[in-house]
């Protein structure tokens, strides 16, 4: 009986063994697999930083552009409006000139018959 006791106990006493290395194993095993993750982690996580930094940046440039657009677009449209106006006086004065010099040749032409008939020249 002592033999099966003895036996028993070997076998019982090798099975904490395999059972206490095995759970080291798997506790190194998982250790370095929590490790490799962890540091991919870390390193998507830095790409991540990066990466929104790089976003913010051009974001900043962006708006930047957007104002600059917004202002030319506002300086088109009151310079188009001065043209338009600037346009119409130009137009205005045109019509006037050509109405005054009409009008100056006709009343140098009237002077002119006028000053004829009254000439009293032998002729």
């Amino acid at each position: 009986m002592s033999f099966i006791n003895k036996n028993a106990n070997l076998i019982l006493l090798f099975l904490i063994i395999i059972s206490a290395v095995t759970l080291v194993g798997a506790t190194v095993f998982f250790q370095f697999k929590f490790e490799e993750i962890n540091t991919e982690y870390n390193q998507k996580l830095q790409q991540l930083h990066t990466v929104s930094a790089e976003l913010d940046k051009k974001q900043a440039a962006l708006d930047k552009i957007q104002s600059d657009l917004n202002v030319k677009n506002e300086r088109e449209q009151a310079l188009g409006a001065q043209y338009s106006e600037v346009k119409q006086n130009k137009d205005q004065l045109e019509v006037n000139l050509e109405e005054n010099k009409r009008k100056k040749a006709q009343d140098d032409l009237s002077a002119c018959q006028t000053a004829k008939a009254q000439c009293t020249c032998p002729a």
